[in-house]
């Protein structure tokens, strides 16, 4: 399948191998739009003190 990610008000489509790094701080969406199962493997670090 592919994964929609929406940061802010920019869209991006992710496929299989695709990877994606952002800043959790900003307006983030993610979405399946096909009828095909999507697995994401999603991963969040604290911020650096």
């Amino acid at each position: 399948g592919r994964l929609t990610v929406v940061l802010d008000d920019e869209e991006q489509s992710l496929e299989t191998g695709d990877s994606l790094t952002f800043v959790g701080l900003h307006r983030h969406e993610m979405k399946n739009l096909t009828d095909e199962q999507v697995d994401a493997l999603i991963v969040m670090t604290p911020a650096p003190m």
